[in-house]
């Protein structure tokens, strides 16, 4: 039977064991039909490679600027050209000298090897050549073999020149050459998906990636086993073609419940053979679980409470942070915090670069499930993905410091997914792409997810490459128009950046994208081309009402195609549309509007939604809606009392002031420049309070920094706002604490004053200046501590030691015969030991305090009192160690006698009345002819 194989040339032949034999027989030359080239073929050899393969090896050596090369074979009385090659897009080996071996063609596995084209038709050359052939025709055994003859074909004619060989190969004998190319390398896997510690239930993902250097028709054998190392019963076998399979399905019900292991087999079709098994045993358990499941009580992750919760499940997360990356499995649940996303973190650190998104949704998932306050961070490739037509509910998170490569750094759409995202804060996440906050990546589909009352901010975009925009948002959308627009509605998107040259930055839209803007702030964005709003290539205008379009960098509004429609939105320089206005809208710090902001009442009056605002107070307050994310309210005037926990400080010390407030009502924000002495103290920090958090699913957000980001400026800038729709805070309580480090010279002084603290109620625009002297700070010097009094051992001297006290330049002593009694200063040193001999008095108790100074009448506090005695005999007065009658000579000269007389001696007044008198003469000889 005859067949033609040219297009079965692959790169397989290294990987086999070539045997050859040789052997020639003539044959007619069919007639040439134009003349014959220049050609000689020579050295052909054949390698039976058994089964059904064949490799043929020859030289040929020629002129010709065209050339190209037929193999035949003889089978059953005629010759049939197996395969033809043109030198034109050889990948050859160069061997030097003009020398060449032709390991295969410009789309075979010659490429793998990474071999330059040679291009033949400029130079004359002599090639070696090899070629693999796999056909039935190449199997040769015992009985029959076939013959095999090399001819050079010309330009035109079908075989104008031919030289060639016969070979019929009878044996199998050693190759004379094989390829330098790298041989058959076994595939690698490496198994994914379960890899220790799961709970599977129903149909779960068996994942794992591989490779192959040669090969890409692969097969994989998927197996499951009771230990490491099986026994294995086979899942299922994947077939792939062209490609690298990476994934299957498994239904877990078809196995008993227990602790599994996972086997993956891929095998490259040519005898190589790869194989992983997963890390660490799993669980697989089927049996229903209670709801609702509580985390870590009932277990101790979170995926594995959504491993074996059942659709409708409630899973409650205790407060904590877990470090994990976890995936919704297409399961309809209710996932949520305890008490909210300030409390109950995810960190998807875990994973390393490129390690996956924090939390997945891919699986198809709706709004039934819920992801519900948590503060998700630290994702590598995304904070939260949702693909494959998922569309969960992402409700009250904060969505913080994720990255991805690509789009979409804190959340990111794709394949159709239309995820719903509401009260969140999506903050200080970046992309190397577009869409440092939310990116939708609808290439050939479109994505249409809304965000609602949500906070974006300081968010980044371009980081791989600095043409990509949209720092807060980025939507893209194929050509076909979007059946359900994307929503953007009641949101804050301020202070996010794209890449230098990134087309926009607070929202950038692409192609068919197309999204309702309604009732939002987009405020100091900075974009290369245009900081608030752009779109690129744009076939749908977009929606934009009711809207504060302001301080953004390098324009407001730019669309490079359909122009959108606004109406009845602030933008800064003016739009044409119905009720659009170009005024300062007057916001505060934290986005909100004031009394007398143009914004108020300015709305659309044919407004229907949103019903409410960012805060959740309702819409309108007033005769119509105001324009932006905050609905103005009136509200009371708060009343601001900071307080220092140290206004007496030493150096190194730490002054906190706590910031609070009293009576207040609907309170959202607290504003206040701080002034200090930066001689006297280093600014340190600052904590938000847990006032205006209250307790909710979203927190406060404080910002605190030096003025113009300069510590020596002597000024805090400090401002502390509510984010999220939860509205503002009613009573009292602590908003923030700032943190002070003494760092002057000792005795200094310095005051810290609020200036200008600007207190607001919730959208009353009211404010009050509450300007408090604040405390004198004076720098002293710590008192001297572990002071100790011991005998100095000469009798009449006690030694009086203490620690060093940093800053000091000296020490006071002082001594008091009483305790608590009046004390004298006795000496000074500027060493932490002092002897006193100041006539002591042995067997009598002495009394220190000690003081420390640095100069310039700057003292610490006195130490505490200790107490010391000198060694020896009370009468001893001429400190011989015995009392005799040379001690009563010296109290007689001496009787009568009061301080300040010449006769006066300190060593007789025995009771240290300061006169010598007869109560020293009782004492001296009540003791007489006592010894030591």
């Amino acid at each position: 039977m005859k067949k033609r194989w040219h297009k079965y040339w692959p790169a397989i032949f290294c990987s086999l064991i070539m045997l050859f034999v040789t052997a020639t027989t003539a044959y007619s030359a069919p007639t040439p039909y134009d003349p014959a080239p220049a050609v000689t073929i020579s050295n052909v050899t054949v390698v039976n490679n058994y089964p059904n393969t064949i490799t043929i090896e020859f030289d040929s050596s020629s002129s010709w600027t065209i050339l190209s090369h037929s193999i035949w074979v003889y089978t059953g009385g005629y010759w049939d050209p197996l395969a033809s090659i043109s030198r034109d897009d050889f990948l050859c080996e160069d061997l030097g000298g003009g020398h060449y071996r032709m390991v295969g063609d410009g789309t075979g596995f010659g490429s793998l090897w990474g071999m330059p084209v040679q291009d033949f038709n400029t130079v004359p050359v002599t090639i070696e050549q090899g070629f693999w052939i796999s056909s039935d025709v190449g199997h040769c055994d015992a009985v029959d073999c076939n013959y095999y003859k090399v001819l050079a074909n010309g330009a035109v004619s079908l075989h104008s020149g031919m030289e060639g060989t016969e070979i019929n190969p009878t044996s199998p004998t050693t190759p004379s050459w094989a390829l330098t190319g790298p041989p058959n390398t076994n595939p690698s896997v490496t198994v994914d998906a379960p890899n220790g510690g799961e709970i599977w239930t129903g149909t779960q993902s068996i994942l794992w990636s591989a490779a192959d250097a040669e090969q890409t028709d692969l097969t994989a054998n998927l197996y499951h086993g009771a230990s490491a190392a099986g026994p294995w019963t086979l899942i299922n076998t994947v077939v792939f073609s062209g490609g690298m399979p990476t994934g299957d399905s498994w239904d877990t019900t078809t196995v008993a419940d227990g602790t599994y292991w996972v086997r993956v087999e891929v095998l490259d079709g040519v005898g190589g053979v790869g194989e992983d098994v997963s890390d660490a045993s799993f669980d697989v358990n089927n049996t229903p679980v209670a709801c609702p499941i509580y985390v870590p009580d009932d277990y101790a992750t979170i995926q594995q409470a959504i491993d074996v919760a059942s659709n409708g499940c409630e899973i409650i997360v205790r407060d904590g942070t877990y470090n994990e990356q976890i995936n919704f499995l297409g399961k309809l649940i209710n996932l949520h915090s305890e008490n909210g996303a300030a409390t109950t973190t995810i960190d998807g650190s875990i994973g390393g670069a490129g390690g996956g998104a924090v939390v997945s949704f891919v699986t198809g998932e709706t709004n039934s499930s819920i992801l519900d306050g948590f503060n998700i961070t630290n994702g590598d490739d995304r904070g939260i993905t949702c693909n494959n037509s998922s569309s969960p509910m992402i409700v009250n998170c904060i969505i913080s410091s994720n990255y991805s490569p690509n789009a979409g750094g804190g959340i990111n759409c794709s394949g159709g997914s239309n995820p719903i995202i509401q009260n969140s804060a999506i903050r200080n996440n970046s992309a190397g792409a577009s869409g440092g906050g939310i990116a939708t990546d609808a290439i050939g589909s479109t994505c249409s997810p809304k965000v609602i009352n949500c906070i974006i901010k300081n968010n980044k975009a371009g980081l791989g490459n600095p043409a990509y925009g949209g720092g807060g948002i980025a939507f893209w959308s194929d050509w076909s128009p979007e059946a359900t627009p994307p929503e953007i509605i009641n949101c804050i998107i301020v202070s996010n950046t794209a890449g230098a040259s990134g087309d926009n930055a607070g929202i950038s839209l692409q192609r068919a994208s197309s999204p309702r803007i309604i009732n939002s702030t987009i405020a100091n964005n900075i974009g290369g081309n245009c900081g608030g709003i752009g779109g690129y290539n744009q076939t749908q205008p977009v929606e934009i009402t009711n809207c504060i379009v302001w301080g953004n960098t390098n324009n407001q509004i730019y669309f490079y195609a359909a122009a959108p429609n606004i109406t009845y939105s602030d933008i800064e320089g003016g739009w044409a549309g119905a009720g659009n206005i170009s005024a300062d809208p007057l916001l505060n710090t934290a986005y909100h509007l004031i009394a007398t902001s143009p914004c108020v009442d300015a709305g659309d009056p044919a407004s229907v939604l949103p019903t409410d605002d960012i805060d959740g107070d309702a819409r309108p307050q007033g005769a119509t809606y105001d324009m932006g994310a905050d609905e103005y309210v009136p509200g009371s005037i708060p009343v601001v009392t900071p307080v220092p926990d140290n206004p007496s400080p030493q150096l190194g010390d730490t002054v906190t002031v706590e910031v609070n407030v009293a009576d207040v009502t609907d309170l959202y924000a607290v504003n206040f420049d701080m002034l200090f002495n930066p001689t006297v103290v280093d600014y340190v920090g600052a904590v938000e309070g847990a006032f205006l958090d209250n307790g909710n699913p979203i927190d406060a957000e404080l910002l605190a920094e030096p003025l113009n980001g300069d510590p020596s400026s002597g000024v805090i800038v400090a401002g502390v706002s509510r984010i999220g729709a939860i509205g503002g805070v009613s009573g009292s309580g602590n908003v923030a604490t700032l943190s002070f480090m003494v760092v002057g010279a000792y005795c200094t002084t310095t005051d810290l004053i609020f200036d200008n603290a600007l207190l607001e109620g919730e959208l009353q625009g009211s404010t009050i200046t509450a300007v408090w002297d604040g405390t004198t700070l004076t720098v002293t010097l710590s008192a001297p501590t572990n002071v100790t009094a011991t005998d100095a051992g000469t009798r009449d001297q006690i030694n009086v030691c203490w620690d060093a006290v940093a800053g000091a330049a000296g020490y006071e002593v002082y001594r008091s015969n009483t305790p608590g009694g009046v004390y004298e200063l006795i000496g000074t040193t500027a060493a932490t030991c002092y002897n006193d001999a100041s006539c002591i008095l042995p067997a009598q108790n002495y009394y220190y305090q000690v003081k420390a100074t640095s100069g310039a009448s700057c003292y610490s506090e006195l130490s505490a009192e200790v107490s010391g005695v000198a060694a020896g005999l009370l009468g001893d007065i001429n400190n011989d160690g015995r009392i005799d009658g040379r001690d009563l000579s010296r109290l007689a000269r001496g009787f009568g006698a009061s301080l300040g007389q010449p006769r006066y001696d300190c060593q007789s007044d025995l009771d240290r009345s300061e006169l010598i008198d007869g109560a020293d003469l009782i004492q001296l000889t009540s003791n007489f002819g006592l010894t030591q």
